[in-house]
């Protein structure tokens, strides 16, 4: 017959808890960097994807006029700008929290694919979420290193032609077009988060195999030797306790009768 156990070693023998192991310690700080990366980049990302809209709206509502770029509004061009620009600042800022965590969240993923249950088919969960992982990642990177860079080329562009529209005009579309991206990526990542963060719900880690045959236990892992030793002794206590019930279970009337019978004597006269 065979029993399992986790961290907290529990059988049908009450075996008394065991101090935890270093697998279990690992695990246990394993899954506390992990969910503080997660928990950190997913509110992150929620910051910005609710705050880019609202300030949108609130710039555009006032109607700026920014002096270093045009002498007058056209067509609320300012305030698509400026609120553009905060976003798009907003956002660099995220990033760099972005790859902090994502590199916190791979430290956890690998030692969940080490110290995790994963036998049979529980490989199936730290697969899902390290592919989610590694898409959340490869937006971050791409919004980095390709729409990041022609997101600022265009803002640029625009406000150095200020005074040309024939130039300045098809830049700003430009720079609308890569925000307009930008937001989408975030929006991405956002749902991935999400799901990362619903099919880490079930996360155990690896049980232990404890072989137990002809009523002892052979425990081959030395951590395990102080429930080994809590095992015997119960056993023997069990057993001490059982023949002592027997004793005792015999008829209290018949010891009675026992105790009251005269003793009888012989004459061999």
């Amino acid at each position: 017959m065979n029993q399992f156990a986790t961290c907290n070693f529990t059988s049908t023998f009450d075996f008394p808890p065991t101090p935890p192991t270093l697998p279990c310690m690992a695990f246990s700080l394993l899954q506390i960097i992990y969910w503080i990366a997660l928990a950190t980049w997913f509110g992150g990302v929620l910051f910005i994807a609710i705050a880019a809209p609202i300030i949108f709206k609130t710039v555009k509502d006032n109607n700026p006029i920014l002096p270093m770029v045009l002498s007058v509004n056209l067509e609320g061009q300012h305030g698509s700008l400026l609120a553009g620009t905060i976003v798009a600042n907003l956002i660099s800022q995220l990033r760099w929290i972005e790859l902090i965590c994502s590199g916190g969240l791979l430290i956890g993923l690998i030692g969940q694919w080490k110290l995790s249950d994963t036998a049979g088919d529980n490989w199936l969960l730290p697969l899902i979420r390290s592919g989610m992982y590694l898409a959340a990642l490869g937006i971050v990177l791409f919004d980095w290193r390709i729409v990041w860079p022609k997101l600022t080329l265009f803002r640029d562009q625009y406000i150095a032609h200020a005074d040309e529209p024939d130039v300045a005009n098809p830049a700003n579309d430009e720079f609308n077009r890569y925000q307009r991206e930008s937001e989408l990526l975030l929006r991405m990542r956002l749902a991935l988060l999400l799901g990362l963060i619903l099919f880490s719900a079930t996360i155990t880690p690896k049980r232990i195999e404890i072989p137990i045959s002809a009523g002892r236990a052979e425990l081959k892992q030395p951590e395990w030797s102080n429930a080994t030793y809590a095992y015997k002794s119960a056993t023997e206590e069990d057993s001490t306790k059982s023949r002592s019930s027997q004793g005792n279970s015999a008829d209290p009337e018949e010891n009675l009768s026992r105790r009251k019978m005269p003793a009888r004597s012989f004459n061999t006269a």
